[in-house]
């Protein structure tokens, strides 16, 4: 793994938002842009435990196997500025060669224990062979292991990691049409394999919860120009327990899902086929519960061409869509701008806004921040771009203030939250009096907004009061907040430790 010692410069960027007047307007609190040499893409952005995010993507600016198929990893605080900047593979690792010389990342992610996975897929080197892999680094960035593994004939398409530490594989078996799900221990040994469909099933995205897996794919339909969305669930075990499968009038493609209490909420956009061209590419939202029941279906035009590429749920459990938009011409893309999308429950839309210059920028992913917004991650070409650049932004969520939204009912009031005493040496009591059923989390942060204690709270309070101790005795003096997240509402109060 290369370390890399950089200088690359990135740019806070000032821009005005496309924002619908008729709905809350959400806080771009900041943009940031990062400039390397050459071409760079971010496709991943993910939130970390101990705060800031890691994203990764293709990179042309560093040397590595393949001009052009070296991937980073580049951790960032909560501000956008670099912490690290590691390239994978190594060249001074010979273990990556025979694995990457003939092949490529399909997909990345961070692993529980802090480090990193990759899932590849290269040629033998008599080129008769698809070999499949999983690459496990640690935090550094040096390779621990790779392991091989038969997707029986299938491609694979991405991959998760599960609660046990293991990993579950999605592939698409093009020669029956059948999806493909590879459960492995944490070391890689492939714990069962199952293929799933009738036929006709092409997966895209999946997720998982402590008790099933969901798939989201698309089915063909009659007209040869269409295809329907479908939802898979399965058990932990690899048994299927439901197909459902969601009738449209286009070519329907889901790009990212998440499950939310008893929700199954899935983004993508749909697509019209006319005079042999696809046309008209809308947004899409569908919503349905852990019975594959349609609950919601919602198409959103942005400004006049959209596609949602990603969503996801901050703490508060409130829903953002990210993705693109731009004009079209004659129902053909011009350019594209960030587009950023969020929801109620109901599958309403509370705010949005498109962000972007005059050129072509591509929002590939979104996380959440530890304040309840979130971060959307992508590329730019905008912007005085080196070719191609990363752009990151920073949303602030909007709690429920759309117009005709009832008002919030907060399950504590801030008169109601105390720490005694404050300032305080080594330990305090923090007492809340709770107004009605909630569940509470707390953080405590420092003065430069890292984690010093995540979630030492975390439980369902009934209604009157409560106390718990603060425990400081590891901490140096100074001042700290502790943000108290409760459904739906947000609290922070700072208090002072001095030694």
């Amino acid at each position: 793994m290369n370390s890399i010692k950089t200088t690359a410069l990135f740019v806070v960027t000032i821009i005005i938002a496309s924002v619908s007047s008729t709905l809350a307007q959400p806080d771009t609190s900041w943009t940031r842009m990062y400039h390397w040499r050459m071409d760079d893409w971010c496709d991943y952005a993910s939130a970390l435990p101990e705060g800031g995010f890691v994203l990764s993507g293709v990179t042309e600016s560093f040397e590595g196997y393949w001009w052009g198929s070296t991937h980073y990893i580049l951790r960032i605080n909560e501000m956008g500025e670099e912490l690290s900047l590691l390239t994978v593979p190594d060249p001074e690792e010979e273990e990556w060669e025979y694995y990457y010389e003939n092949g490529r990342f399909i997909d990345f992610i961070p692993t529980a224990d802090g480090g990193y996975a990759f899932l590849g897929t290269s040629n033998d080197e008599f080129y008769d062979h698809v070999i499949h892999f999983l690459a496990k680094l640690d935090i550094d960035g040096s390779l621990v292991r790779i392991e091989e593994f038969d997707a029986n004939g299938s491609a694979v398409r991405s991959f998760i990691q599960t609660s046990d530490g293991g990993y579950l594989v999605m592939g698409f078996n093009g020669n029956i049409d059948r999806i493909t799900l590879i459960k492995t221990s944490s070391l890689g040994v492939i714990q069962w394999t199952g293929e799933y469909g009738d036929g006709e099933l092409s997966p895209y995205c999946l997720a998982a919860t402590d008790t099933s897996i969901i798939v989201a794919g698309t089915v063909d339909a009659q007209d040869p120009h269409s295809e329907n969305l479908f939802l898979l669930t399965v058990t932990l075990l690899g048994e299927e327990s439901w197909l459902a499968e969601f009738e449209g009038d286009r070519q329907e493609k889901p790009t990212d899902l998440r499950i939310v209490g008893d929700r199954i909420i899935t983004v993508g956009s749909n697509r019209q086929y006319i005079d042999r061209s696809w046309r008209n590419q809308r947004a899409h939202l569908w919503i349905a519960d852990m019975e594959g029941n349609l609950l919601v279906e919602r198409t959103f035009e942005g400004a006049g061409l959209a596609r949602f590429t990603c969503v996801e749920v901050n703490c508060d459990e409130e829903i953002a869509m990210a993705g693109v938009t731009g004009p079209s011409d004659d129902g053909r893309w011009l350019d594209t701008d960030y587009y950023f999308v969020q929801i109620d429950e109901e599958g309403n839309e509370v705010s949005s806004f498109v962000l972007g210059g005059d050129d072509y920028d591509n929002c590939e992913d979104i996380a959440p921040t530890r304040d309840g917004g979130f971060l959307l991650a992508g590329s730019s070409e905008s912007f005085h771009a080196r070719r191609r650049d990363i752009w990151l932004v920073k949303a602030a969520a909007v709690q429920q203030s759309a117009p005709g939204y009832d008002k919030v009912v907060h399950p504590v009031d801030a008169a109601l939250v105390t720490v005694y005493p404050n300032p305080f040496n080594s330990t305090a009591s923090i007492r809340l009096n709770v107004q009605q059923l909630t569940h509470v989390k707390v953080n405590i942060f420092d003065v430069n907004g890292r984690f010093v204690l995540a979630y030492p709270f975390d439980q369902v309070l009934s209604v009157g009061k409560h106390e718990f101790l603060l425990d400081g005795s590891h901490l140096t003096s100074g001042t700290y907040t502790i943000t108290f997240a409760f459904e739906g509402y947000r609290l922070n109060q700072n208090v002072i430790l001095v030694r």
